[in-house]
């Protein structure tokens, strides 16, 4: 028997749930069911939790009702069926009202019936992502883990999502996203994607970083970046966004750098959004991209990283050149290259004068993009 005065909020919680059974509007083979989850027969157990599961959104009141009561046994049974619903049932309605009412259990004062359901909430959570990871890797994301520089220093990033053009799921599949509470770090890419996809990242609640290129994301879809309390690093890359959307992060005074790369945007603009962000580092580049690595030289920069797949590799650029000039202007550090370099779009040419096994060369490289 449930006590008002020893456990308040149950009998809050649960009022709604115990309302049809005081007024007799279970079905009578539900109340039946129910009874025999506490029988000593385990076939007649599994009969009835298989009565339940096959009653639908009717059973799930009586079985939170049950759980409720405390016995050990009777909680035990109606939070496997619980269980069952939430990730077997094909009805959403039911499987939604199944989860809820799990929650619910979770958050009484009886610590026998609330530890089980939030033990339980734990393993559906997981089971969740689990699904929603393998059902979106088939759909074409791309899911790793790694560590990244993020902010004030590297911060580990569970999960790591990547969707590009070769997506082959509808938006209504990204609501899969709300399971996958861990992701830190996003990458969307291709025509595909809209404003409606951000409002799909509005679940993420550790959302950190997030990279938008090639997309039809419009001012609208800018406007909703506000909502990410937590992000750090934008990037905006080859997509005409332009100085009255990037206005529109004016506030978001926990970015910690914004890349615009290949947009509309001017440096006016962001220099006006700076004013806003005191703080963000606002880099704004046309877009070109080399894919080296240097370090300073007496002569001007010496290369000492190439990227496998870059343009430079396939201009045939080594570790060990010294650049004495792009487009006849002297390097001297690495951010003097990067500005060099942001002058140009992807696809124009530069030439990289060289000094390579003691005598100069001038060689001809046609810019990429950025990843």
């Amino acid at each position: 028997m449930l006590r008002h005065d020893r456990y308040p909020l149950i009998a809050a919680v649960l009022l709604a749930v115990l309302s049809p059974l005081l007024a007799g509007d279970v079905p009578a083979d539900v109340k039946q069911a129910i009874d025999d989850l506490s029988s000593d027969v385990f076939l007649t157990r599994e009969k009835a939790s298989g009565k339940l599961l096959a009653a639908g959104e009717a059973a799930i009141a009586p079985l939170e009702a049950a759980a409720a009561r405390g016995e050990l046994e009777t909680t035990a049974r109606a939070l496997g069926v619980l269980e069952q619903f939430v990730v077997d049932a094909a009805d959403g309605t039911a499987r939604d009202a199944a989860h809820a009412a799990i929650q619910r259990l979770a958050a009484v004062q009886q610590p026998g019936v609330a530890t089980r359901a939030a033990i339980l909430l734990e393993a559906i959570a997981e089971l969740r992502r689990t699904q929603a990871i393998a059902r979106l890797s088939d759909l074409g994301a791309k899911f790793e883990s790694q560590t990244l520089l993020i902010g004030p220093g590297f911060l580990p990033a569970d999960q790591i999502l990547e969707i590009g053009p070769e997506w082959r799921g509808e938006d209504d599949d990204l609501k899969l996203l709300a399971a996958i509470t861990d992701l830190q770090v996003v990458s969307l890419s291709g025509d595909k994607v809209t404003d409606a996809w951000l409002e799909h990242l509005t679940a993420i609640p550790a959302l950190r970083s997030l990279k938008l290129k090639k997309t039809k994301v419009t001012a609208a879809g800018i406007a909703r970046l506000k909502e990410f309390k937590e992000l750090y690093v934008l990037d905006f890359l080859y997509f005409p966004v332009d100085d009255e959307a990037i206005q529109l992060l004016a506030g978001m005074r926990q970015l910690s750098i914004i890349r615009l790369y290949g947009t509309k945007v001017s440096k006016e603009g962001a220099a006006k959004l700076a004013a806003e962000l005191p703080t963000t580092k606002i880099d704004v580049r046309r877009g070109g991209f080399l894919g080296i690595g240097i370090e300073p030289h007496q002569l001007g920069c010496i290369i000492s990283r190439v990227e496998g797949k870059s343009m430079a590799a396939k201009a045939g650029l080594e570790v060990g050149d010294v650049i004495l000039s792009i487009n006849s202007e002297k390097p001297g550090s690495f951010e003097e290259l990067a500005k060099l370099i942001g002058r140009f779009e992807p696809g124009e040419e530069i030439a990289l004068q060289l000094y390579r096994d003691g005598e100069r060369e001038t060689l001809k490289v046609k810019l990429g993009e950025w990843e």
